[in-house]
């Protein structure tokens, strides 16, 4: 496999370029001139450029059969993305053009949370009602993929990931820093359902969509081989922190009031507490497993100990 990714210094596009050079595929990665590219395998060739910048992207897309897309904007020293439209979407969509021409597959990883948030089972069906920026902006260049398919040669595989989880996640440090006080309360009874993914399966889900055969157009919903409740989830946090969290919650009704009223998600781009603590969902594996020959198999407790090892690792919890 020649292989292109963007996103390559992110928490997933890192762990898919070790995953990539372990199998012996040629990787080049687009990076920003400010991106730091010296935790990436030495095998990756790095390409400086930017999505927003159309001519740096010249020559990208020369000898690739298969591009991850995996980047999207984030705010200069922080975890989360933005949401910025010129990157996410007119980015893509230039970047899709380039792999049309070169006949090269595009896998886009978009995200999970364009359904919104909905309690119940997820597919690839369930209705699309992204509630933040970031969410928008990925349902957006969705449809754009799908306007420039049905014009001009593209090969695309969409992906929506879920919440992920394992070595290298920074997006959980926050939730890690307050569990790690032994004061954290949940808020309500933590008896919703999550479906967090390790990030080990959010990798082989992308390299299938990279070489199945016939899914392109298809769009799949995946994630990790077990559900958890909130509480459980979290525990699994506090005990690989030798902490404990809080019996009895914070009451909920204040914030499932805000949220039914559609009171949350209006300013910012992170998940609502109505989202984060309240919500109970559970994806359906089996669109993915069909199509792609997809199986989870790393257990939750294992990739959560393995972010534990690693925030301890690199000091992060200091």
């Amino acid at each position: 496999m020649n292989a292109l990714v963007t996103g390559a210094t992110g928490f997933v596009g890192g762990h898919l370029c070790e995953r990539l050079v372990r199998a012996g595929a040629n990787v080049r990665a687009l990076a920003r001139v400010e991106s730091d590219t010296t935790r990436l395998p030495r095998e990756v060739e790095v390409v400086r450029g930017d999505l927003e910048d159309h001519p740096s992207l010249s020559g990208l897309m020369e000898g690739r059969d298969v591009v991850f897309h995996l980047a999207a904007a984030r705010s200069p020293g922080t975890y989360g993305h933005t949401g910025r439209r010129e990157t996410d979407v007119e980015g893509t969509a230039s970047l899709a053009e380039l792999a049309a021409e070169g006949r090269a597959r595009l896998v886009f990883a978009s995200s999970r949370g364009v359904h919104g948030a909905v309690d119940g089972i997820l597919d690839a069906q369930t209705p699309v009602q992204p509630n933040t920026p970031y969410r928008r902006v990925k349902a957006e260049a969705e449809q754009a993929l799908s306007s420039l398919a049905n014009r001009a040669n593209l090969e695309h595989v969409t992906l929506r990931i879920p919440s992920v989880v394992g070595r290298g996640a920074y997006g959980w440090l926050g939730l890690y820093k307050a569990v790690a006080t032994g004061r954290f309360r949940l808020i309500g009874s933590g008896r919703n359902r999550v479906h967090p993914c390790p990030v080990e399966d959010v990798v082989e889900a992308l390299l299938l969509a990279g070489t199945a055969n016939d899914v392109g157009g298809e769009t799949f919903i995946f994630s990790g081989c077990e559900t958890a409740s909130l509480r459980e989830f979290i525990e699994l946090m506090a005990g690989s922190l030798d902490a404990s969290i809080a019996r009895v919650g914070i009451p909920s009704f204040p914030y499932r009031l805000r949220g039914s009223l559609g009171l949350f998600g209006r300013r910012g781009t992170g998940l609502s507490p109505y989202e984060m603590f309240l919500v109970s969902y559970e994806i359906d594996n089996d669109a993915a497993r069909a199509g792609l020959g997809y199986e989870p198999r790393v257990r939750l407790a294992d990739a959560v100990q393995s972010m534990t090892s690693w925030y301890k690792e690199t000091g992060l919890l200091d």
